[in-house]
């Protein structure tokens, strides 16, 4: 059962299902509702479409749940609607299918249990996994709307399942070692991702090869036909020829190429929204796409690409999370790494990506996802950093598939630990990585993140309960300094109150939309200089973090023009 960050658009990889909310008397055939809910999904009209379905392939399913706003939705009522839920998929299941449902985190918003969210949110995973138990091809998933909510749903899960790992998912029994050695890099913020094409191919984007493939196609090549069996220098060169073909016209090639078209494009896949859900500050990536993007923002994180030297010198320090593009940006396509021409000397033309490369070997444990042991990408790689890993002395990790023990061995040797998943096709894989990334969240995350959350004092043990009282005359005092300053607004009282407001809402405090909103007005007002300009920024995230969806689209559409507006400066 994972646990994941709101997701602003379906996630894709797994052929989405909807169908329309239909009152009470439509569904109550399928189980119907429970106490404090008015609506949900799946509903009759649902189970007729699943029906129709490749049983072959299994469904990503969206569960959309309305409730009253008083205090009815109860712990009793929350587990049989997940049980009606469960028993309504059930009857469509053909024999050997699988369901994958998003479940919403229920009533802690205006359902009435804001106040204690822990006690609801372990009556819904309880739930969840009971039937998940009974019923195993129906997989829940549960969405949480901000990163406070989702260390809270942490904790409870942890209540409920303990720290047990899925011990399926790992080809060998001893790679389990390896899973503790991560979390701690976890923990301690010094874990970063290096994602390869295996991630973007889960929203349906070509592997790298098979890129290369479709636009010798464009260009007229037919001479050649990638395969397995290329080399590297092989297909490099052939990327030589194609970019040598295509001339000006490569960049709108390669755009079509990944489904960058002006009226569509990819969407992140559960794979990114497991990847960026972790509490990590920096994701290096050789994808040209801009899914981790997509998927960052999505979950109300802020983000920050590193694509060309005047980025690394721009890169500002706060709590985005950056990510760094070795091979470049589908936005400027032109640039990309793509040739032997590309790759040659690639570091020596790049000294300001190099040395922020460099910086985060020395200093931060690697692990690599989305790399087969023969991709052309991650040799490249290696060959350049591994004089790197040796000095830093520090193992860096890779998550494989198909590992034999000599390869194992070999790779070992070169500084890298494997992890080898089971996986016998691509939904078998697709599963036991998310299963692998869910394990890295068993560790305990959940205080760090709600220390000053309303219902913080779930989290505490009885012992602490000095510390609780110090937490709550805190909470108060900070909340009682916001309410004075939207009295007066000075400036004095800004620049005080401004970075208690910012080191509150990332432990959990809960300070109104509308406050940030102002916030950000006081600073767009004034001269547009960087500082101002980030401070508004960081404003106008904190409003949409506390935002109830409202205005959400309006919150992003002025964090993207702030963003472009300030980072496009050299």
């Amino acid at each position: 059962m994972c646990i994941r960050d709101r997701v602003g658009n379906m996630p894709t990889g797994l052929p989405p299902i909807w169908a329309r909310k239909k009152e009470d008397v439509d569904i109550a055939g399928n189980g119907g509702l429970t106490q404090g809910f008015t609506a949900f999904i799946p509903s009759k009209e649902l189970v007729e479409n699943l029906k129709g379905c490749d049983p072959t392939v299994p469904s990503l399913i969206l569960a959309v749940v309305g409730g009253e706003y008083k205090d009815h939705v109860t712990y009793e009522s929350t587990a049989q609607l997940i049980s009606n839920i469960f028993d309504c998929l059930r009857k469509s299941l053909s024999p050997g299918t699988r369901h994958f449902v998003a479940f919403p985190t229920f009533a802690i918003g205006k359902g009435g249990h804001k106040k204690d969210r822990l006690p609801i949110l372990t009556s819904q995973i309880k739930a969840m996994n009971q039937n998940y138990q009974n019923n195993p091809n129906i997989v829940p998933i549960l969405v949480t709307y901000s990163d406070t909510t989702h260390r809270l749903a942490l904790e409870a899960r942890s209540r409920v399942l303990g720290g047990r790992l899925y011990p399926k998912v790992f080809s060998r029994v001893k790679d389990m070692v390896f899973i503790p050695e991560l979390q701690s890099e976890l923990a301690s913020d010094r874990l970063t991702f290096f994602l390869g094409a295996g991630i973007s191919m889960s929203s349906g984007l070509p592997s790298w090869s098979a890129l290369t493939e479709s636009m010798a196609a464009s260009a007229g090549i037919k001479s050649l036909v990638v395969s397995s069996s290329n080399t590297s220098d092989s297909l490099l060169e052939l990327g030589d020829m194609v970019r040598n073909q295509l001339g000006s016209s490569f960049g709108s090639v390669l755009k079509e190429s990944l489904g960058f078209k002006q009226e569509s494009f990819p969407r992140p896949s559960l794979t990114h929204y497991l990847i960026t859900s972790l509490p990590t500050k920096t994701i290096v990536t050789t994808n040209y796409d801009n899914l981790l993007e997509q998927s960052l923002r999505s979950i109300k994180k802020a983000v920050f690409t590193i694509n060309t030297p005047p980025d690394v010198a721009k890169t500002p320090i706060g709590e985005q999370v950056n990510v760094l593009k070795i091979h470049g940006d589908i936005n400027l396509p032109d640039q990309v790494v793509f040739s032997k021409q590309d790759y040659d000397n690639y570091f020596e033309k790049r000294p300001a990506v190099s040395t922020l490369l460099k910086g985060l070997l020395l200093n931060r444990t690697f692990l690599f996802i989305g790399y087969s042991l023969r991709d052309i990408n991650l040799h490249i790689i290696l060959n350049e950093v591994s004089a790197m890993l040796k000095s830093a002395r520090r193992p860096a990790y890779a998550i494989v598939f198909d590992a034999d023990e000599a390869e194992i061995q070999s790779w070992e040797k070169r500084g890298i630990r494997l992890l080898v998943l089971n996986g016998n096709n691509p939904t078998e894989k697709s599963i036991s990585l998310w299963q692998c990334l869910d394990t890295l969240q068993l560790v305990h995350f959940a205080p760090q993140g709600a220390w000053l959350a309303e219902d913080s004092y779930d989290l505490m043990p009885e012992s602490d309960s000095n510390f609780t009282t110090i937490l709550h005359k805190l909470r108060k005092t900070i909340l009682d300094l916001v309410s004075c300053w939207e009295t007066t607004k000075s400036d004095e009282f800004t620049e005080f109150l401004f970075p208690w407001m910012m080191l509150s809402a990332k432990h959990g405090l809960l300070i109104k939309a509308s406050t940030w909103e102002q916030l950000a007005e006081i600073f767009n007002k004034r001269p547009k200089i960087e500082m101002n300009q980030i401070a508004r920024l960081t404003a106008t995230i904190g409003a949409l973090q506390a935002s109830d969806g409202k205005y959400e689209n309006q919150y992003r559409e002025n964090i993207e023009w702030i963003e472009k507006e300030l980072f496009s400066k050299a």
